[in-house]
């Protein structure tokens, strides 16, 4: 088991962070979880730190609230293949807070990366951001308060819905799916059970509906929503802000055939399916791909990567193994 040690809830009354007051507050909070340290090089006392964030809530990730197993985004294939690298470790699983406005999210992020990048021992901080949390990744170094910050952090952002996702969008995915459906012949209660199963899965808040495409949301929630984050993605303070870290690397993701013959989880084939009927085969099953490259339009990263998979990316063992080798090059590279 590994301690969930960072807790931060939203106020969106008082609109400021603040601990969490009881259970149901800890499930839907900003967390942190860390792992055990891998040293591979006892000689060299610095340590890399890797910020692995899919997007998921403590309630997604945890039976008590209070602890995380490694299985948790596959985190023990990450875990053991970095026991083959040269360099030392430390892997922090993030969670999202459920119902902060998403740049909330950035800037608390960046206020963690401020403090790591000031222990001299800290090597490099690596943040493994897929696609809301890549979105969210993209402002993080607008609020770094310090030069140190930028020069120790590597962005790795994956399967990034820059200009939002249909998905996190109800007003056009609830009458996608309704369409979807009826060319099936599905009955109409039945179509209802399968959005209303949709929108339990959903924050119903920011932290999905802000990555919504504009003109996405019903005016009933719109309370939850704020169109800047994805309207400002490219502003020139993240753009020019982008330009200072160490490294800024943007990872396309896609199906073709390869992930559809591999795919064998339950959750991979829905994003197969997802991919051919809602997206015309031109996405991961959640965002297209277009929508990921959109951001080459604006800077120019310091590297980029077009991997065949899914949208569960940490799930796949294929597209792991390349960002591990990506990272640990990087790191390599760092004086």
């Amino acid at each position: 088991m590994n301690n969930i040690f960072y807790r931060r809830k939203w106020n969106d009354t008082d609109l400021r962070w603040e601990a969490p007051s009881n259970n149901t507050e800890k499930g839907r909070c900003f967390a942190l979880a860390e792992f055990s340290d891998i040293i591979n090089n006892k000689k060299d006392k610095s340590i890399n730190y890797i910020i692995v964030a899919n997007g998921g809530r403590v309630e997604d990730r945890s039976k008590d609230n209070e602890t995380v197993e490694s299985t948790e985004l596959h985190l023990d294939f990450l875990l053991e293949n970095l026991k083959n690298k040269p360099n030392n470790y430390r892997i922090i699983m993030f969670m999202m807070d459920a119902d902060a406005p998403i740049i909330e999210d950035s800037k608390l992020m960046a206020d963690l990366f401020d403090d790591w990048a000031a222990d001299k021992s800290v090597k490099s901080i690596n943040y493994f951001g897929l696609s809301k949390c890549g979105a969210m990744g993209f402002y993080i170094p607008r609020f770094f308060k310090n030069q140190i910050t930028y020069n120790k952090s590597n962005l790795f952002l994956i399967a990034v819905p820059y200009i939002g996702t249909k998905l996190a969008s109800p007003k056009i995915i609830y009458e996608e799916i309704r369409k979807v459906c009826r060319r099936f012949l599905i009955g109409e209660k039945t179509i209802e059970r399968i959005i209303a199963k949709y929108e339990s899965i959903s924050s119903n808040s920011h932290m999905d509906y802000d990555i919504s495409v504009p003109n996405g949301i019903p005016e009933n929630k719109l309370k939850y929503y704020d169109a800047n984050f994805i309207g400002n993605m490219f502003s020139e303070e993240n753009i020019l802000t982008m330009k200072k870290v160490n490294s800024f690397y943007n990872i396309v993701t896609y199906i073709d055939e390869v992930v559809l013959k591999e795919t064998k989880n339950r959750r991979g084939k829905l994003l197969c399916l997802t991919n051919k009927l809602l997206f015309d085969s031109k996405s991961d099953g959640m965002v297209y791909t277009s929508t990921q490259e959109e951001v080459y339009k604006h800077i120019q990263p310091t590297g980029s990567l077009k991997i065949n998979t899914h949208h569960d990316f940490f799930s796949n063992e294929r597209a792991m193994t390349k960002l591990i080798e990506l990272t640990d090059k990087t790191i390599t590279k760092m004086k």
